[in-house]
């Protein structure tokens, strides 16, 4: 999947942070997906239950993946939930919001 130079460049920003725990990372999804379904209260258009998938396609592989991956692998875990938690502002704006987080979750989980 080709994504568009947006995405590779957020997706390369968070591949280069530091390793996080799990722990962390569990913690930040389900706390953003929790922050979507209260915006969904705000707003009937915004699609929370892509949100959910997102968050359970996020922690999927820190659940499954995370202690047989190495550090290469790992990074790629965890771009997209940095990405889908960090976005917030692109997600409220628009029904399409989640559509480029579903689309850097869906291109890092084909590798």
């Amino acid at each position: 999947m080709r994504l568009p130079d947006e995405l590779r460049q957020a997706a390369a920003r968070f591949h280069n942070l530091p390793l996080t725990s799990t722990a962390a990372l569990e913690a930040l999804i389900s706390k953003h997906a929790g922050d979507m379904e209260q915006a969904a209260t705000n707003r009937g258009d915004l699609d929370v239950y892509l949100a959910y998938c997102i968050a359970k396609s996020c922690l999927a592989p820190l659940e499954k993946e995370w202690d047989k991956a190495g550090e290469n692998s790992r990074r790629l875990i965890q771009a997209p939930c940095f990405y889908f938690v960090e976005d917030e502002e692109v997600d409220l704006q628009s029904v399409y919001g989640f559509d480029d987080d579903a689309a850097l979750l869906n291109a890092i989980l084909d590798q």
